[in-house]
């Protein structure tokens, strides 16, 4: 077994693991690589059914960095939430088991942290393995309160609500702080702005430090009745901001979630009939304000001027719309 040779590690890199079986060694191996040492690993088997478990059993026997958690199936926010129950670390590291990050991804957001002193740290992301190598651009980060980040992540400029690939530092999570909601999906939309809530600032790199594994098959592109759940998430947010200076923002976020699931649901024919009423109900009441919002993007903005043709030009627009 190789030898741990921090007594308490710098960052705790939490990885929730179901049926990762052809990425999880090469994800271990990139970690192995990282430039930065003082980290631990929890490998959160969330019960999966292939070879997963034996690999993140084999990979804890190589290299003492690595700790296996196991729990029966529970969706990713129940693995996240132990891994960060179990975190020895006083940063928190996210990654999904079928991406990589680049080599140097935890010296430079550890470095950034350090110099910053911001409590959570985000760098670029690519869908393309070989721009890692290419990644270090040593570019100085942006440096953004709380509020002010919340509102460019709503507006959706850029668009912040994803955790992997993101540093936290443990005062986001401890006492009391945010966890992933279990048994939605769209968790990461829902945690980000309660966790930019309890930052002092945050930190975004230019660097490509993470790299994004596209999958044609993924929850993402698929039509199922969970991708409803985002209209929730985003009802949550404007209720929070109600009556706040980030409420035209967290309106915004909501018009665009709602604008998206119509034309998923108007590109695949999904049988739905309330939900696609629901959409249009939300779109009809906000495309003035979309329209008129100077910070709302292009995207938006074009949603919302042709909903004004109706239905049928909607469903054209579908074909060609890209989430």
């Amino acid at each position: 077994m190789a030898p741990f040779s921090f007594p308490t590690p710098v960052v705790s890199v939490i990885v929730p693991v179901y049926n990762a079986e052809p990425w999880l060694a090469e994800l271990v191996g990139a970690l192995r690589q990282q430039t930065f040492t003082h980290w631990e690993c929890l490998l959160v088997d969330d019960g999966s059914t292939d070879s997963s478990a034996r690999i993140c059993r084999e990979s804890a026997d190589a290299d003492s960095r690595f700790r296996v958690l196991s729990q029966p199936n529970a969706g990713v926010s129940v693995a996240r939430n132990l891994g960060i129950a179990e975190a020895r670390g006083e940063w928190l590291y996210f990654i999904d088991a079928d991406d990589l990050p680049a080599r140097n991804a935890l010296e430079r957001l550890m470095e950034t942290a350090e110099r910053t002193d911001a409590d959570i740290v985000t760098g670029g992301w690519t869908h393309c393995a070989d721009d890692l190598d290419n990644g270090d651009l040593h570019a100085s980060p942006e440096l953004f309160e709380s509020q002010k980040i919340i509102t460019r992540s709503l507006y959706q400029h850029p668009d912040l609500a994803s955790v992997w690939g993101t540093l936290f530092s443990r005062r986001v999570f401890h006492p009391e702080g945010p966890r992933f909601t279990p048994g939605i999906r769209f968790e990461d939309l829902d945690f980000t702005y309660r966790a930019f809530e309890r930052a002092s600032r945050v930190a975004l790199l230019s660097d490509r430090l993470y790299f994004y594994r596209p999958n044609s098959s993924s929850f993402i592109n698929t039509m199922t009745p969970s991708r409803l759940d985002i209209l929730d998430v985003t009802d949550r947010i404007a209720r929070y901001y109600k009556g706040t200076p980030v409420e035209k923002a967290a309106r915004s976020r909501r018009f665009s979630a709602y604008f998206g699931v119509l034309m998923l649901l108007m590109r695949t024919g999904y049988d739905a009939p309330a939900a696609l009423q629901r959409c249009l109900a939300v779109i009809r009441q906000g495309r003035r304000e979309a329209l008129t919002d100077p910070r709302v993007r292009f995207k938006n903005k074009t949603g919302a001027l042709v909903s004004y043709l109706g239905s049928p030009v909607l469903r054209l627009l579908a074909k060609f719309y890209k989430s």
